[in-house]
């Protein structure tokens, strides 16, 4: 009984006890659960081998130790006291200027143009005149004949001579030819017709016509004489 009732005591002390009033006003006991902790929960074991960093050790080959370089000597330095100076190469000898040759003048540049009549000797293709003259004038053709022919003067060609001459312009739709006449009396003293057609080319050639003729031959007399 002693054993029980010890047993009873360490019960009642572990239960507690709770006063509580009957209804015939006797208090009784009822016994009480204690409160029970809460069991810790168990601790989640971590993969430290998941979040620690996983690191590769890279495999090097083995290297050939390298040869020393032996130490090259420098080149000696020339101070610049001791270096040699180039002497430049001597210059060429400097040539006097020739002299200018003077042009020399023409020998026709001595003499002046006369001008001389105007012919229209064929003037195709145009209205024509009666009378000894049928053929209209190109007064715009005649100043610039005028002025190719005295182009004359400057001829190289030419000998320093006076002298009559006739120069012939014949437009016939193509190239324009020039060439010399010979009509003049016997006492008059005539040019090289040839040299002076050769001479006065070049610039009469160009000279164009305005009248619109399909066939124009012009004659211009002249003379050269001394001033």
């Amino acid at each position: 009984m002693a054993v029980i009732a010890l047993a009873t005591g360490l019960g009642l002390a572990r239960w507690g006890t709770y006063g509580r009033h009957g209804s015939d006003g006797t208090e009784t006991e009822t016994a009480v659960a204690p409160a029970t902790e809460p069991e810790p929960e168990p601790e989640l074991a971590t993969d430290t081998a998941a979040s620690a960093p996983t690191t590769e050790t890279a495999e090097t080959e083995p290297t050939e130790p390298t040869a020393l370089l032996e130490p090259t000597e420098a080149p000696d330095v020339v101070a610049p006291s001791e270096a040699e100076a180039v002497a430049p190469p001597p210059e060429p000898p400097s040539t006097p200027p020739s002299p200018t040759t003077p042009a020399r003048p023409s020998p026709a540049s001595a003499l002046q143009l006369v001008r001389g009549r105007v012919a229209y000797l064929r003037c195709d293709g145009v209205p024509q005149r009666r009378g000894p003259v049928p053929c209209p004038r190109d007064e715009a053709l005649e100043a610039a004949a005028w002025n190719a022919i005295a182009t004359v003067t400057s001829c190289a060609e030419l000998p320093a001579a006076e002298g009559e001459a006739d120069i012939v312009i014949d437009f016939d739709g193509g190239e324009t030819e020039i060439s010399a006449r010979d009509r003049f009396a016997t006492d008059v003293v005539r040019l090289d017709g040839a040299r002076v057609a050769a001479c006065v080319a070049p610039a009469l050639g160009a000279v164009p016509q305005t009248m619109g003729a399909s066939r124009l031959v012009v004659s211009f007399r002249f003379a050269l004489r001394a001033r």
